[in-house]
């Protein structure tokens, strides 16, 4: 059904016609800092009326105004772009625009007509697009939107997104057109660390071992959610001693290598560790306080020798 046709009564679109309640994104809501937009501009014009854009021309732009950024997953990997700007840090005023490809498919460069709402309102083929800001959204719509670049990094980081677009809500003829560019630099490097486990281990006088290792960080991590994960294995007459460890990792771990201590008790106190060799199981937990996730490094095993103090 299109927008220049009319078919349903007027009647009917005024009824259907209402103001959402909108996601008000205050200043205190936690936005990682992969999602900030480091450059922005959105340009709107509004026909007379138009229920969104109120028959107004808008213009924004950072520094003065707040740019966030993200892909979403809705349907596919970077299926979705979801821009929303804010007139600076502490408003709630504040424009959110949607851009996705048809379900199953990444949103890429092009030409995309006869799109719906974003979301829930797409079927199979159809690309969504929603434009709604200050207070003000469509319940149904119809537009087109032309994505003139889009690159993207991982876990959802927006580097480059160029769009122009054009908007009836509720298939009207009032259209609310507009251009949105956001840009950012280049994603940093995954976060990683590299673990070592020195080949001689402590046993104690209760049958726990005590490893010691380095470990490094290509950047940055957040304390408070990284740890190294630790197990140990020997092989006994009466079966294996397993037992394992957590600890957390320095605040500070960098490029620079540093030391760390975990004591790892058995599981089975009746299966104490003993003199001999063992092998070790380490990997780290880490927080990622740019992308707002936790990775995991891949297990690295080695085979140390455990001996009395």
């Amino acid at each position: 059904m299109g927008w220049k046709e009319g078919v349903r009564s007027r009647a009917a679109v005024a009824a259907a016609i209402t103001v959402l309640v909108l996601t008000v994104l205050t200043a205190s809501a936690a936005a990682s800092p992969s999602e900030v937009a480091q450059s922005g501009t959105l340009t709107l014009t509004s026909d007379p009326g138009d229920f969104v854009g109120r028959g107004l021309t808008y213009s924004y732009a950072t520094p003065q105004n707040v740019f966030f950024a993200v892909t979403r997953d809705w349907s596919g990997q970077d299926n979705m772009v979801n821009v929303t700007m804010r007139t600076d840090p502490s408003s709630t005023d504040y424009w959110m625009l949607d851009f996705a490809a048809p379900p199953g498919q990444t949103l890429t460069a092009g030409s995309y007509s006869a799109a719906v709402r974003a979301g829930a309102s797409q079927s199979a083929g159809q690309p969504g697009l929603d434009v709604s800001g200050l207070g003000s959204g469509c319940n149904m719509l119809g537009g087109t939107f032309n994505v003139l670049d889009a690159v993207f990094g991982p876990y959802g980081y927006v580097e480059r997104f160029h769009a122009t677009f054009e908007q009836h809500c509720e298939f009207n003829a009032p259209a609310l057109r507009g251009e949105v560019l956001v840009s950012n630099p280049p994603p940093p490097a995954p976060l990683t660390a590299t673990i070592s486990v020195n080949p001689s281990a402590q046993l104690t006088r209760r049958g726990s071992v005590i490893l010691t290792g380095w470990v490094s960080c290509n950047r940055s991590i957040d304390p408070d959610r990284s740890l190294l994960q630790l197990t140990v294995s020997e092989p006994s007459r009466k079966g294996a001693s397993t037992g394992a460890a957590a600890i957390s990792l320095p605040s500070e771990c960098s490029s620079a290598q540093l030391p760390w201590q975990a004591t790892v008790t058995p599981t089975d106190p009746t299966l104490p560790f003993a003199k001999g060799n063992a092998t070790t199981s380490a990997y780290a937990r880490l927080g990622d306080p740019f992308f707002d996730v936790n990775v995991n490094t891949d297990p690295q095993t080695a085979v140390v020798s455990v001996k009395e103090s």
